[in-house]
């Protein structure tokens, strides 16, 4: 009977060290360092709010194999525009990541009407461990309240 107890006591003991040793908190999924990090993130996000920022519309998005298009309207250049990723994957079936596209213009002169297409190499921005089409990716207007999201078979819905 003692021989069964220390059994059941170093099983339990080796399944919590075995549980405990798992990667949780994904740790090896950073954020592109071409991208901002989560400070910018949030900052655009509780701005858009109070409609904060240059006014543009997301016209449309595809995603192709890891590459996410997404077709802007309302900016003066291409490079006036960010995609900022949060950092974090959602443990989700399918996974799920945040983005926000931002209008960083700062020139007031300009009249916003041209159209654009950003892409995005999520396999660079989520790390090579992760194949991005099993992700679910939300895609926020970083000028006001109006979210997107292409799920992992490229089908785009409204929030």
């Amino acid at each position: 009977m003692k021989n069964i107890r220390l059994f059941g006591n170093g099983l339990l003991l080796l399944s919590l060290l075995s549980f405990g040793a798992c990667d949780h908190n994904n740790e090896n999924v950073k954020p592109d360092p071409g991208n901002e990090l989560k400070g910018d993130y949030e900052r655009i996000m509780k701005g858009r709010a109070d409609s904060k920022g240059v006014p543009f519309e997301i016209s449309k998005i595809v995603l192709t194999g890891n590459t996410l298009a997404i077709d802007v309207a309302g900016g003066c250049s291409a490079d006036d525009f960010k995609t900022i990723w949060n950092g974090v994957v959602l443990l989700s079936y399918p996974q799920q990541i945040n983005l926000v596209v931002a209008n960083e213009s700062n020139n007031d002169s300009c009249q916003p009407k041209g159209s654009y297409t950003l892409q995005v190499d999520l396999k660079k921005l989520i790390g090579d461990s992760f194949n991005p089409t099993d992700f679910m990716v939300t895609v926020s207007n970083g000028s006001k309240v109006a979210d997107k999201v292409v799920d992992e078979n490229g089908n785009v819905s409204n929030l």
